[in-house]
């Protein structure tokens, strides 16, 4: 029996892989040492989803502290809307 293809995706799962796709944010091409990945999960209140429905808008702000000098440096994001808590997996 073939183990690496015993897992089977269920129907939920390819829905939502299908309604809410994940894009990953790709690692700067320059010569760097390390690199710091910072990811925000924003889970708002009926009140706070009402606003977002008038405004459309949405801050996400992250700061870094170093105490090394920054020298030259590139950031990426990406933002994603993410499937509803019952098609999360269960497992995870």
């Amino acid at each position: 029996m073939d183990y690496a293809l015993a897992y089977k995706p269920t129907w939920i799962d390819r829905l939502r892989w299908k309604l809410f796709p994940i894009e990953t944010c790709d690692i700067p091409d320059m010569p760097a040492k390390d690199c710091l990945i910072v990811r925000t999960e924003c889970r708002l209140s009926l009140f706070g989803r009402l606003r977002m429905l008038v405004s459309g808008r949405i801050l996400v702000e992250t700061k870094t502290a170093t105490e090394n000098i920054i020298g030259e440096f590139e950031t990426a994001c990406v933002c994603n809307v993410k499937a509803p808590v019952f098609m999360d997996r269960k497992d995870r």
